[in-house]
């Protein structure tokens, strides 16, 4: 597991850092509010992409990693069948937006002019589907230096893409360059899966029809609706905030802010990758005792090091803001919340990763519906006393908070009996 989170942790810092340097030239050029609105497109598109997406990448990496070394052949049927699953629903999501972009963006985002910048975004959503479930492959058979490759591919094109198209075309010139690297990176990832896969499954092997429904039943489905939960409490609280006088201005202020929640992440994020098809072998070879020591030095380091970076950004606050034009200056709080967000994160991350390796996804879809439902109503008080994007970050901790205690608690009272 040192040698893949050394991947990951190069690969996620690279990616993440191009990542970064795309959305500060984006934020540049298109100001707070066309970055506002940016934000708004993503997540809007988001939410639909987590129906469409149905769960597959995580389903892809905790099975692979389950049967990879055993059946290797019947990891290559996974791959394949989800793949074709995520062609067939990425059609259906660019079908349902190009018909109800307008409608959408008129009525619920009161910003017609969005609706082109929907459409597009359904592209994009759709190259992330198709890359998620390639890059799923290779985590769930520990290929984390070709996982690493295709990150850092993935942010070199959308740095690379970024300037020109929002010069060109603004909002739905950011949106057609993430789609362009996206589909870039997926033509890459699947090319690497189908150099490892083959090679271990020259005989077919058939899987019995009980076996892939167990899987829709009990993983993919409780999968998708934790990631949709999830993605329709952070959609709601940001509509909230966008429908009130200068919303989409507070809105580029805390997606500018979140961008370092992302930062501060991304090595706790790099370990939690790395652990779950670990966790899932030794779950699978009947060792619970050493999957929750892993858990533990999980959970320690990847608060370390988020406590770490964060009290350097609360620092920083201001001159980082900064980076992203004269008019995101100043806005301090915001960022020193989402530090404390991601430090609630850090903790919570990697039960949320034990949970998924030991299959109980249905506790994870309960625990997410509740932080969704406290997100929203704790937006809709806050935004109404005022628009600010202090509101929105205080929020998210408020549900971050009171999500990580019933975690710990469900983890707590559970005991040995959750790992089994």
């Amino acid at each position: 597991m040192v040698e893949g989170v050394g991947w990951l942790v190069a690969g996620n810092a690279f990616s993440q850092g191009l990542g970064l340097v795309s959305m500060i030239l984006a934020s540049r050029l298109l100001g707070k509010q066309g970055f506002g609105e940016l934000g708004m497109i993503q997540q809007t598109a988001g939410v639909l992409g987590v129906v469409a997406g149905f769960g597959l990448e995580p389903t892809v990496t905790r099975h692979v990693a389950h049967v990879g070394r055993s059946r290797p052949a019947l990891a290559w049927r996974l791959v394949v069948l989800s793949e074709r699953v995520g062609w067939i629903t990425s059609a259906g999501l660019v079908l349902l937006l190009g018909v109800g972009a307008s409608f959408v963006a008129t009525e619920v985002l009161q910003a017609g002019h969005l609706s082109v910048g929907l459409r597009l975004s359904a592209f994009w959503v759709a190259g992330q589907i198709l890359l998620g479930i390639q890059l799923g492959g290779l985590s769930g058979l520990e290929q984390f230096g070709r996982l690493a490759v295709i990150k850092v591919f993935l942010g070199f094109g959308t740095l690379l893409l970024m300037a020109p198209f929002v010069a060109w075309w603004g909002v739905h010139g950011a949106v057609a360059a993430l789609t362009l690297s996206s589909f870039g990176a997926y033509g890459l990832a699947r090319h690497r899966v189908r150099r490892l896969l083959p090679e271990k499954s020259a005989s077919p092997e058939k899987a019995s029809p009980s076996f892939f429904r167990e899987i829709l039943l009990h993983f993919s489905v409780p999968t998708v609706l934790v990631a949709l939960v999830t993605l329709l409490g952070s959609w709601g609280a940001s509509t909230l905030l966008a429908r009130q006088p200068g919303g989409y201005e507070a809105l580029g202020v805390f997606h500018a802010a979140h961008h370092w929640y992302q930062v501060l992440n991304f090595l706790p994020s790099a370990i939690c990758v790395a652990g779950v098809p670990v966790m899932t072998s030794l779950l699978a070879e009947g060792n619970p005792e050493a999957c929750s020591r892993l858990l533990r030095r999980m959970i320690r380091l990847s608060v370390l090091l988020v406590a770490a970076g964060g009290v350097g950004l609360s620092l920083l606050a201001d001159p980082i803001m900064r980076l992203y034009g004269k008019a995101f200056g100043g806005n301090t709080v915001v960022v020193r919340l989402i530090v404390l967000q991601a430090c609630l994160v850090a903790a919570i991350n990697p039960v949320g990763r034990f949970i998924l390796a030991s299959g109980r996804m249905w506790a994870g879809f309960a625990l997410n519906t509740g932080w969704a439902f406290l997100l929203v109503a704790t937006s809709g008080f806050l935004v109404r006393l005022g628009s600010r994007p202090e509101a929105l970050a205080s929020a998210y901790l408020v549900a971050h908070a009171v999500q990580g205690l019933c975690t710990f608690a469900y983890a707590t009272c559970r005991g040995r009996e959750f790992v089994r």
